[in-house]
């Protein structure tokens, strides 16, 4: 392997790619996060599958906007993708959250109803608004960038 091989390895150049085709909404305070997964790759791969529930909370405006990643589920498949040079393949993913302690924290109704009465995103109280996300990463040995696909998630749950 000459030394532009090595960087394109490193930089997982021509190597495997994901993308979130499809999550299913959340309408239960617990249970299981459900969805697929599209994998491709232009060399062959093996790797660990991680896929973590997130919220993101923005608060402030202008240049005092901040933004917290909090993680509500999270599990991992030790050999969760395995492809040959070229191979797409396209699976279902399943995994647990619980989200009846985030409730408790947040002390109120979470979800789409709940920022149906914002006026905008920008127009945010002190406690501000938050967006949820299915994320999926892919660690591969030898490579410096993981490959990650994030997708927004709907979450519609009455505490």
């Amino acid at each position: 392997m000459g030394v532009v091989g090595w960087f394109k390895q490193k930089f997982n150049i021509g190597g495997l790619k994901i993308a979130i085709v499809d999550v299913q909404p959340i309408k239960e305070p617990e249970g299981w996060v459900t969805g697929q997964v599209a994998y491709s790759s232009g060399r062959d791969v093996f790797g660990e599958v991680t896929y973590k529930l997130i919220c993101e909370t923005t608060t402030g405006k202008g240049d005092e906007k901040k933004v917290s990643t909090t993680t509500l589920g999270e599990m991992s498949v030790l050999i969760g993708v395995v492809l040959e040079a070229g191979e797409e393949k396209t699976e279902d993913f399943t995994f647990p959250y619980d989200l009846r302690n985030w409730f408790e924290q947040k002390g109120g109704v979470l979800g789409t109803a709940a920022k149906a009465f914002s006026f905008a995103k920008g127009l945010t109280s002190e406690k501000g608004y938050d967006e949820y996300y299915v994320q999926i990463t892919a660690k591969i040995k030898g490579v410096w960038s993981d490959p990650t696909a994030k997708h927004p998630i709907t979450v519609a749950v009455a505490r």
